[in-house]
């Protein structure tokens, strides 16, 4: 491999060293539309799991009803009013966490409160039932 035009150098590897690799093999740092979508996705998720630990940080970490902080997972955002009960307010989502802005996510989580998973299925069954609503 030490002919000259048998090998290429790639300079967006290693800095300035750069990376060396067989002439008419693919570069492993030039990246496909796959490895480009496949870095989005990655980044979207990152972005969603921390506007997700910073919403519950705001709203104080643990059940407002047992005080459950164990285990982030099983905490969950619920809205205080239902929502079928509010009326011109968009619903929360939270799959698109990490297009909002802050001060809009704050914006949604001003009528919701942390319950863990056990409170928050609870009371999603009492409001069903003292509203004359069925749930399985």
């Amino acid at each position: 491999m030490s002919k000259r035009g048998q090998v290429t150098r790639c300079f967006r590897g290693e800095g300035a060293k750069g990376c060396v690799h067989a002439k008419g093999t693919r570069c492993p740092h030039s990246k496909t539309k796959e490895d480009y979508l496949a870095y989005h996705r990655n980044w979207r998720r990152l972005r969603a799991w921390v506007r997700r630990l910073d919403a519950i940080v705001h709203l104080g970490g643990r059940c407002a009803i047992c005080g459950y902080a164990s285990h982030l997972d099983a905490l969950q955002i619920d809205h205080i009013v239902p929502a079928r009960r509010r009326r011109g307010e968009s619903k929360f989502n939270s799959s698109v966490w990490w297009v909002r802005s802050w001060s809009t996510i704050l914006k949604m989580l001003e009528g919701c409160q942390l319950l863990c998973a056990n409170c928050h299925s609870i009371k999603t069954r009492q409001e069903a039932r003292t509203t004359g609503g069925w749930y399985v």
